[in-house]
């Protein structure tokens, strides 16, 4: 039987400008951070041990602000593989035999593809 992983996927909040790595995010990001955190909160919050999130500053700053918010005290990581335009198999060849939940916040449509290669 195959090992399983317990994996949460995640879209990054609203960014002020889409197409920028340095963009913060915008304040529709923020709220929408903000009501994540509160719908986690009622059905609760994930277990992760570890989270992985794109270089840009809109998956760091949703990684940090939900985090945070949840007091979720994973380890986080700035991958390079989950830029926008990242070739998706090497990210699943790394999720290949992890024990452990994770989380990774990146961008779409980078992780319906990953999904895609996944399932």
């Amino acid at each position: 039987m195959p090992e399983s992983i317990r994996l949460y996927l995640l879209h990054h909040a609203e960014a002020v400008r889409p197409d920028d790595p340095s963009a913060p995010l915008s304040p529709r990001g923020e709220a929408q951070v903000r009501a994540l955190a509160a719908f986690l909160e009622k059905s609760g919050p994930p277990a992760v041990e570890r989270v992985w999130h794109s270089p840009w500053a809109a998956p760091r700053e949703t990684t940090d602000r939900l985090c945070d918010h949840l007091g979720i005290a994973a380890t986080r990581r700035e991958i390079a593989g989950l830029l926008p335009g990242a070739e998706v198999r090497g990210i699943a060849r790394r999720l290949s035999g992890f024990g452990y939940p994770l989380m990774v916040v990146g961008h779409m449509p980078h992780l319906g593809r990953l999904v895609s290669v996944l399932v």
